[in-house]
């Protein structure tokens, strides 16, 4: 029996333990964390023993429909990019969209076909998935490119187009990974083609003067190209910002790894056991909520199903034993891949989801934890003696040191007080980020330079009707909702707005993931004025919002309005507390 199957057991086992032992012990309780809880991913683990009883040439076979997979992979992805609705549910609702399903994230217009550009998602319902897909069998078809390119010459006919497809493939593989914007799985299939290098000793190789100097000039041309494209593709700039920015929806990530130090701190031995990261993950924040209500609002649409991070999910899960059970599992599969020297480009995106998982639950992700485990099956020998290892020490370099650098790299980060990860997020008309305008929040004035249009419209979010608590027991909210707009005197001229147009919006507060479809969104209320010097306040009273039994965001959509002919324009200062009081 592979090792690797008794340490998945193990681990799911000791989870399952740990959640029966934590839980009330009654029929449905135990019912529910067996069926509905992390524990029912075990049965997926039964591949590998099957999977390894069959012999080379049944592998082959496996192996071609694995490149079909591919293919249908990309192809599912390349529809997607363009199609306004999610595959998945439209296909299910019998070919029709239905009113409120999700729809997916629009990212840009296509002006020359008239048509919109999707993240794509393929089949599956959220673009982490594709992406974790993307990160597995992108390398598969690499590997047929690679072998292809090796004996192009003595190619013919059928043999070349089916090289010329492969390629456009995986070219097509590359321009969908950029759109969907999975930066886990960048950084996992960038790390996992140096350990491929390194593998195949192809590094010492490089590492010569000769091809030093080439590297440099190839690295610095990359560079170049790099901050180019960095320069004018707002998509991969906002990707690149959004890693290093404080206001910005990556703060979600810190307020995750706040609540799984917080969890781990007070169960550091057993764990919580499976089914019950949620449940701890809000108990961890009622005090703070309790101290700070306006946090609420931060923490209520945090994602809070798991860790966000394979491997302090399953050490949050089992405690110290979960997580040595989970760099087992990883131990095994690195031996694996050092006796795998023949079809180790094809395997490598297996290693990717160990970098991967560092920002991402990949293995908690049914679709993806399938595939996953069938490629890590397929690596198994097929004789009972596997290929000693001369060097153990490379496995634990390749298990330990990027397991160090992200724990390292999160514990600086959760370190950042409470109320600094507080923001109104700002955003445009068709809901994209609105930098600018987030800049006029209690920040300093902005100058406005695109387009002819003389007017600038933005909204903001983060106020509440409701005094919150997660605990559920809310409280009418009795204080108005207030904000200011300062108007400075230098400003006065052509470069201030004459006038505004605002909304005060109303918005569900239910979470979007869970529920599977769009808030749903209303304008209550429009107030129309002009501007005077100094500070203009805007006060909207709560008696409209507090005889609502269910709790609502009140968003506010604001238009700036200039004299005709203006030609610089300021965006003024927006002051407006953390729960707009």
């Amino acid at each position: 029996m592979p090792r690797l199957f008794l340490w998945g057991v193990c681990l799911y086992v000791w989870i399952l333990i740990s959640g029966i032992f934590q839980s009330e012990l009654s029929i449905p309780s135990i019912k529910k964390i067996i069926l509905k809880t992390e524990f029912g991913d075990l049965w997926m683990y039964l591949l590998i023993p099957a999977v390894a009883s069959f012999s080379g040439g049944e592998k082959n076979k496996i192996k071609r429909w694995i490149y079909l997979a591919g293919i249908i992979l990309v192809i599912a992805g390349t529809f997607s990019l363009f199609f306004p609705y999610r595959l998945s549910t439209y296909v299910m609702d019998g070919f029709k969209y239905i009113e409120g399903k999700r729809l997916p994230h629009l990212i840009g217009h296509l002006p020359v076909l008239g048509t919109g550009v999707f993240l794509p998602i393929g089949f599956q319902n959220t673009h982490l998935t594709y992406g974790g897909l993307l990160a597995l069998f992108l390398p598969v078809l690499f590997s047929k490119n690679y072998r292809c390119a090796k004996i192009y010459f003595l190619l013919k006919g059928r043999q070349r187009f089916y090289f010329y497809f492969y390629s456009f493939v995986s070219l097509s593989g590359l321009v969908l990974l950029f759109f969907n914007q999975s930066r886990s799985v960048w950084l996992g299939l960038i790390l996992s083609f140096g350990f491929y290098l390194y593998s195949e000793k192809k590094l010492k190789s490089i590492f010569t003067p000769k091809h030093l100097i080439r590297l440099t000039i190839a690295s610095l041309l990359f560079l170049f190209l790099l901050a180019a494209f960095y320069q004018k593709n707002w998509l991969f700039k906002r990707s690149i910002d959004q890693l290093f920015a404080k206001q910005t929806l990556e703060n979600q990530r810190l307020w995750i790894h706040k609540g799984n130090f917080n969890i781990l701190k007070n169960n550091p031995f057993l764990g919580v056991g499976s089914g019950n990261y949620t449940k701890e993950f809000e108990a961890s924040y009622v005090d703070l909520v309790e101290r700070k209500p306006y946090l609420y609002y931060e923490i209520s649409i945090t994602p809070k199903s798991h860790a966000h991070h394979d491997f302090l999910h399953f050490l949050i899960l089992g405690g110290i034993l979960g997580g040595i059970f989970y760099l087992l599992i990883w131990w095994e599969i690195l031996k694996l891949h050092s006796i795998q020297r023949k079809d180790l480009l094809f395997f490598l995106g297996i290693y990717s989801f160990w970098i991967a998982g560092f920002f991402q639950c990949y293995l908690l992700d049914d679709e993806v934890l399938f595939p996953f485990l069938c490629l890590v099956a397929m690596m198994l020998p097929n004789h009972s003696n596997t290929a000693k290892l001369k060097f153990a020490w490379e496995r634990a370099f390749f298990l330990f040191l990027p397991l160090c650098i992200s724990l390292f790299a999160i514990f600086w980060a959760v370190d950042t007080k409470e109320e600094h990860l507080f923001l109104h997020r700002a955003r445009d008309r068709n809901n994209f980020p609105s930098p600018l305008a987030q800049k006029t929040i209690n920040g300093s004035p902005q100058i406005w330079r695109e387009g002819n249009e003389n007017s600038f419209y933005f909204k903001w979010e983060g106020c509440l009707n409701q005094i919150a608590s997660l605990t559920g027991k809310n409280k009418s909210r009795e204080i108005p909702f207030r904000f200011q707009i300062r108007i400075d005197s230098e400003m006065l001229g052509e470069s201030a707005p004459e006038s505004y147009r605002l909304e005060i919006r109303e918005r569900e507060s239910f979470d979007q993931d869970k529920h599977f479809k769009a808030h749903g969104e209303r304008v209550i209320r429009i107030l129309e004025g002009k501007f005077h010097s100094g500070q203009n306040e805007f006060i909207f009273p709560s008696e409209e919002t507090k005889d609502k039994q269910d709790l609502y965001f009140i968003d506010f959509g604001m238009e700036y309005i200039w004299k005709a002919g203006s030609k610089e324009k300021s965006l003024p200062v927006l002051q407006i507390s953390e729960n707009c009081d």
